[in-house]
């Protein structure tokens, strides 16, 4: 736009040279023609300013809400983060859920809403039924020995073979030779006596290790209400978490059941409790009458 403002400043001020030209041929330029013709240009690009910054603060005004609106569209949407995740080393039920290989880790992820979900599948459940012995330990032994020894030891040296060593002192050197193979001999023998005793002592001492134990849970799916059983290594930490996860007890899964189904319906979730070993006959045959 600044450039089309230019091109038309410069075209004013062309026709405003040919309008002076034009009256220096005619012999009519006189003082008052030329203040008419500086007005005609200051004027000219006055109004040339003036009509372009218009122009500039309508644009300007117009691209705002599309660009505000361009930033909502391209906003990152926010991603929902589950509320706690726990990993669990499961060693049985691990085939019933939706994970890609027996490799996948077990996580147990917990929502706002308070359903848990497994890794990475959509799948919602809830928590019921978990059991726990408690800790099991196992016991460390550790011995450390120490020893001290205590004694004396003598020893005693004697020179032998004198004779012998004056009869080589003199073949190699006779006179100084024979004196000092006297005093020296050909040989030692030392005799020694060594009395030390050792002592010693051995501490043992006993650690209990806390070591996982077995641990089982039921899963249901809030969609279908099928019911699966976990078996999973427990330990005094993995127990402190998941009691911050919300567990239910098998009377609770069924209330649930209820306040989601019709009577037929319940009375066909209510069975595949029965022979899912949740609730007994006797539970089964009180709901059944209750329903009919």
């Amino acid at each position: 736009m600044k450039k089309i403002r230019n091109v038309l400043m410069i075209v004013w001020t062309a026709l405003i040279v040919l309008m002076i030209v034009a009256l220096m041929s005619s012999n009519d330029l006189s003082s008052d023609n030329i203040m008419v013709v500086v007005v005609l240009e200051v004027f000219g690009i006055a109004v040339l300013y003036l009509i372009f910054a218009l122009l500039l603060s309508i644009k300007n005004k117009v691209q705002k809400p599309a660009i505000s609106n361009n930033s909502v569209a391209t906003q990152p949407a926010v991603v929902e983060k589950p509320v706690r995740v726990l990993n669990l080393r499961v060693i049985s039920g691990k085939e019933d859920f939706e994970l890609g290989s027996k490799h996948t880790r077990f996580d147990l992820k917990q929502w706002k809403d308070g359903s848990v979900t497994v890794s990475d599948a959509p799948t919602k459940y809830e928590l019921f039924d978990y059991e726990w012995n408690g800790p099991e330990y196992r016991t460390v032994e550790k011995t450390t020995t120490t020893s001290h020894t205590k004694g004396k030891s003598k020893e005693k040296t004697k020179r032998r073979g004198h004779l012998a060593g004056a009869v080589v002192g003199t073949a190699i050197a006779p006179g100084v030779g024979t004196i000092v193979g006297a005093a020296v001999g050909t040989g030692k023998k030392t005799k020694g006596k060594n009395n030390s005793t050792t002592t010693g002592t051995a501490t043992t001492t006993s650690d209990n290790i806390e070591v996982d134990s077995y641990a089982s849970m039921k899963m249901r799916n809030i969609e279908t209400n099928q019911i699966n059983i976990i078996g999973f290594r427990c330990s005094s930490n993995i127990d402190m978490q998941l009691k911050s996860f919300n567990i239910s007890k098998s009377s609770d899964a069924v209330e649930n059941v209820r306040n989601q189904k019709t009577s037929v319906e319940l009375l066909k979730d209510y069975k595949e409790l029965l022979d899912s070993g949740i609730i007994t006959q006797e539970e089964f045959d009180q709901k059944k009458s209750e329903l009919l």
